[in-house]
């Protein structure tokens, strides 16, 4: 399982599919299969896709 920790002010989080998303000034940094995440810390001005949010609901994901 993936801890995400995002500490980079200006990052996107957003699903596509079964991925989280992390994007930057409109490039994708990373994608991670949703299955794999275990939790969401973020540090900084960051914003979240409201499906994000209702998937790791869901799932039981925390975002912190």
């Amino acid at each position: 399982m993936a801890s995400i920790y995002i500490t980079e002010n200006g990052t996107y989080l957003h699903k596509r599919g079964g991925k989280l998303l992390i994007d930057k000034e409109e490039t994708t940094i990373t994608e991670v299969p949703l299955e794999l995440v275990e939790n969401i810390t973020v540090t900084n001005t960051t914003q979240i896709s409201s499906s994000l949010i209702t998937e790791c609901l869901t799932k039981n994901i925390p975002i912190s």
